[in-house]
């Protein structure tokens, strides 16, 4: 886990509602969430967790095919979030490709990247 996830979660929680997307089942994303104390943390609630279904192929500005998660997906289900009040944190950049904008890119997990969340590094 990486360090500091909890308190991260528990900052931005008092400023957005909070999605996990996982490209991955939605089986392996509610076990590692609750492996991880996610789901029933205190601190901070879920709204939702999506999985890769919800993904769509497109190609890059490199022309390899590549799935990413459109935001767009969810902002055309729940008006509530939108390109004003969303951002996607992942490590793999194509993953943000639909809503550049609304992406962060942040270090893969790693020897040195243990204290990214804490510092605000990302």
């Amino acid at each position: 886990m990486r360090p500091g996830l909890h308190e991260f979660l528990s900052v931005v929680y008092s400023e957005y509602d909070i999605v996990i997307w996982s490209a991955t089942s939605m089986k392996w994303i509610e076990a590692k969430m609750a492996e991880l104390g996610v789901l029933k943390n205190p601190s901070y609630k879920i709204a939702m967790l999506v999985d890769d279904g919800a993904m769509i192929t497109v190609q890059d500005e490199e022309g390899h095919v590549v799935r990413c998660k459109p935001l767009g997906v969810l902002w055309g289900k729940f008006p509530q979030f939108s390109a004003k009040n969303s951002v996607i944190f992942d490590d793999v950049r194509h993953n943000f490709l639909m809503a550049p904008k609304s992406g962060l890119k942040i270090r893969r997990l790693g020897k040195h990247t243990k204290t990214e969340l804490q510092t605000g590094s990302c």
